[in-house]
């Protein structure tokens, strides 16, 4: 409204000037038509959600068992609007509407474990999203997207009027982040009291337990030795089937372990979900179990043909580039493991760590850990913070409570591991009940990132009011690691290397390496850089170190803090 009023006025006071002074006049038009645009861009509806020609759309003709199931649930909560039901690759459910549509996004691998009244009662939760008590949030969602969009992709004029709203973008997309935080527990809570009104409570209970075993068996599935879907040379044609059958047979084994989970489980600060125990005591239950009642013979046909046209989707769609993928995701790490076996093993910081990720990476879980453990016996405490994170990781997916100091160790040895290893020690108190520990770790985690912002967080970055100085390293110690640096630069790009020092306070420095290529590519580059990082981020000394690439940082004239050139590719010397 403000910015209509002063393109109003801007046009108003335009036509005042216009005898006395037509150039203010023509700034003054130019003006107002920028304050109309900008309101015209903020005005403009965002585009509704229709489905994609790779979307896996089931029609009423060909599932009109699984469609009843929903249009009853439709029927029972008073939604009029179109319904379409779209199957997705995983063991999840959700929703998306429109002004006009009702999209159900049903995971196959969810549908594989239900009968006719559990799916009933999934489609009773989806739908109740689209009932009017929860459009408040699915327009404030909506709204924040395109809101986002303005900002993110805006160019040209857009990107100038944009900037008139920015104070008050920031402010609105703080606010439905808070809102969203909140709002979706409750709503989540009042789709679950709909299937306790209008379903089965047992079907209800029996769908909330199976949907946690999912999480719980994504939790722990990396930790043991595993087969990767790019192994195979050709794309599997039962891909998706193959998936739910490891699955099924993982949940009768670990099933009555994650019962016992799901009661400890602890709602997480950033929980946009009850937890299953929360959802369960809303149905009526302190104790459930899964819903033993098989389908009837024409649901149950449904169900197959469901699994078999994902699989033959997918097919299709990926085929093509599966090879690309078998190339990268599974040769790749293979060669990488191949070449560290071919130079003799060598169990040295810099030297194996890429290895043992490749390890993890393609499912020799057991042969990565293995080294690790060597690693953890035989390298300076200094040199091990990647293989305590990988043993420390192992531990808290398969619930061992001793990973948790092992992860803090980890972290206090190199910041690096700050983020991903907070969120695992997070999870795995929520997930495992511990609340004590979960309020020491609360705790604890704002004094590490206070400590990262503090400090490691601002060597992450050069600018010119950075108080970089002569780094005076011992001249053992930069001879290593320049030596290193050459034994990566096969093809001789390294053209130059600076070393500074970077005082982020009294207490705290780093070693900043700033490295000059000329030639190669950008691979060439980006793999001498990655060997670099890893060899200083394993170093043996308690020294914080940090790596740069020159054309990153142009405008700091490194040249000229003295003694900052360690490497001159002309003098063909270290100086």
């Amino acid at each position: 409204a403000a910015l209509i009023i002063g393109a109003v006025a801007s046009s108003f006071l335009g036509g005042i000037l216009l005898p006395f002074a037509k150039p203010a006049t023509v700034l003054l038009v130019v003006w107002s038509g920028t304050l109309i645009f900008s309101v015209l861009c903020r005005s403009k509806k965002a585009k509704q959600y229709t489905p994609e020609k790779d979307d896996i759309v089931i029609t009423r003709e060909d599932y009109p068992e699984i469609y009843a199931l929903a249009d009853r649930a439709a029927k029972t909560l008073g939604c009029t609007k179109k319904l379409t039901i779209i199957l997705i690759p995983n063991c999840n459910a959700s929703m998306l509407r429109t002004d006009k549509e009702n999209f159900v996004l049903l995971g196959v691998g969810l549908l594989s474990l239900l009968c006719e009244d559990e799916l009933y009662c999934v489609f009773l939760h989806e739908l109740s999203h689209s009932s009017e008590k929860h459009a408040a949030l699915f327009r404030e969602r909506a709204y924040a997207e395109r809101v986002d969009a303005l900002h993110t992709d805006a160019a040209g004029l857009r990107a100038f009027t944009s900037l008139f709203f920015i104070g008050f973008d920031i402010r609105y997309l703080f606010n439905i982040t808070l809102f969203e935080a909140t709002a979706s527990l409750i709503l989540e809570e009042d789709a679950d009291s709909d299937v306790a009104s209008y379903g089965s409570a047992e079907a209800g209970a029996s769908v909330m337990l199976k949907l946690a075993y999912d999480t719980r068996y994504a939790w722990e599935s990396d930790a043991y030795d595993f087969e990767p879907f790019f192994a195979p040379e050709e794309h599997s044609l039962h891909a998706t089937r193959e998936i739910i059958t490891k699955f099924k047979a993982r949940m009768e084994e670990r099933r009555e372990f994650w019962d016992e989970l799901i009661y400890k489980e602890i709602l997480a600060n950033n929980a946009s979900h009850p937890t299953t125990r929360m959802r369960l005591e809303a149905l009526g239950y302190d104790k459930a179990k899964i819903f033993q009642k098989s389908g009837a013979p024409a649901y149950a046909a449904e169900v197959e043909a469901a699994i078999d046209l994902v699989d033959a989707r997918l097919y299709e769609l990926h085929k093509d580039e599966y090879k690309e993928g078998h190339k990268n995701a599974y040769l790749e790490p293979l060669k990488e493991i191949e070449k560290w076996k071919a130079d003799g093993s060598p169990i040295v910081a810099g030297k194996y760590e890429d290895a043992v990720a490749a390890m993890f990476y393609i499912g020799r879980v057991s042969e990565g850990e293995e080294i690790c453990q060597k690693a953890i016996d035989t390298l300076d405490a200094n040199s091990i913070a990647f293989a305590l994170f990988k043993k420390a990781s192992l531990m808290l997916a398969r619930y061992d409570f001793e990973g948790v100091e092992l992860m803090y160790k980890t972290i206090e040895l190199n910041p690096n591991y700050m983020d991903e290893g907070l969120d695992l020690i997070g999870n795995f108190l929520c997930l495992t009940g511990r609340e004590s520990e979960l309020i020491e770790y609360r705790k604890r985690a704002v004094e590490i990132a206070q400590k990262n912002e503090d400090e490691t967080a601002k060597t992450a970055y050069l600018s010119k009011s950075d108080r970089l100085t002569r780094d005076d390293m011992p001249p053992e110690m930069l001879e290593n690691i320049l030596a290193y640096m050459h034994s990566l630069d096969e093809k001789g790009i390294i053209n130059r290397v600076f070393l500074v020092k970077k005082t982020v306070s009294d207490s705290f420095f780093a070693s900043v390496f700033v490295v000059h290529f000329w030639g190669g590519t950008d691979d060439d580059r980006q793999e001498i850089m990655h060997g670099i990082f890893r060899y200083l981020d394993s170093y043996p000394v308690e020294r914080h170190f940090s790596l740069f690439d020159y054309f990153e940082y142009p405008d700091l004239k490194l040249e000229k803090i003295e003694g900052s050139i360690v490497y001159d590719k002309k003098e063909n010397k270290n100086l």
